[in-house]
């Protein structure tokens, strides 16, 4: 049975988009779940109930520097092409700042994936609200985000004589 490739949309359920080992070209148009979101992450899985319920972790794509927009706005084009011989290749990028050549690419082989039998999961980054920070960290946000404005503020002036 051919398994289904697919994303993890963002209220966590499967959205089918090719068949595995079929000769397919398929693009969708992404969007942002909150305001001004500056970066979007792209999560690749396989399935064969077209589910996350089996899903198998194949990898993602990164979009970042979005043009800010208010939420379902900003426009992020996601074209996935597979093969018969079980290659998957997928390519994003923002339509808005897409004059920039910014694109994002993954290239996978199913059957490699097939042949590596380790499982990879993808790691969970929320802190608890109970731990705090590494000491410093604040620090050096706060004098990185100060140096930033000064010299956005220098630049912007520039811009607007």
């Amino acid at each position: 049975m051919a398994s289904t490739i697919g994303i993890k949309v963002a209220n966590g359920e499967f959205y089918p988009i090719v068949e595995e080992n079929s000769q397919a070209k398929k693009q969708l148009i992404l969007t942002t779940v909150r305001d001004k979101q500056r970066s979007v992450q792209i999560d690749l899985y396989r399935s064969y109930i077209r589910s996350m319920a089996d899903a198998f972790y194949i990898g993602s794509l990164v979009v970042e520097k979005i043009k800010p927009k208010p939420k379902g706005e900003a426009s992020v084009e996601l074209v996935i092409t597979s093969t018969e011989d079980g290659q998957i290749t997928a390519d994003a990028m923002d339509m808005d700042t897409s004059a920039l050549g910014e694109h994002h690419t993954l290239h996978v082989s199913l059957t490699s994936l097939e042949e590596d039998d380790r499982q990879y999961e993808i790691p969970d980054f929320e802190l608890e609200e109970t731990e705090l920070p590494p000491s410093g960290l604040y620090g050096k946000a706060e004098v990185a985000k100060n140096n930033k404005k000064s010299k956005k503020k220098t630049h912007q002036n520039f811009l607007e004589l």
